[in-house]
C-alpha cells in the first residue's frame, strides 16, 4: 500500500517575514508621491505577500527591479526614512 502525503498550506517563518515586508511596501505606496513608485511598491508587495501560496510567486516571479525596490525599502525602514 502505497503512503499518501498530505500537502501542508501553512505557510512558513519566511513567507510569513515576506508577507510582512510586502504589506509594508503596500502600506508606503499609498503615502508615496510618485505615482509610478506607488504602482511598483503595491504590485511588488502584492507579489511577496502572495509568496509561497498555492499558485502565488515565486522567485522567478522577481524581476531585478523589483530585489532592488525591496532592497531599498528594507535600507529606509531599517534607516527610518518616511517616504512622505
Amino acid at each position: 500500500m502505497r503512503k499518501i502525503e498530505l500537502q501542508s498550506y501553512e505557510i512558513t517563518p519566511a513567507e510569513r517575514r515576506l508577507a510582512e515586508i510586502g504589506r509594508g511596501m503596500m502600506d508606503a505606496a499609498v503615502t508615496e508621491k510618485d505615482d509610478t513608485k506607488s504602482n511598483q511598491l503595491a504590485e511588488c508587495g502584492y507579489k511577496l505577500c502572495a509568496y509561497g501560496a498555492p499558485y502565488g510567486t515565486t522567485q522567478k516571479d522577481f524581476s531585478a527591479e523589483d530585489m532592488a525596490l525591496i532592497r531599498e525599502f528594507l535600507e529606509n525602514v531599517k534607516l527610518g526614512v518616511d517616504n512622505a
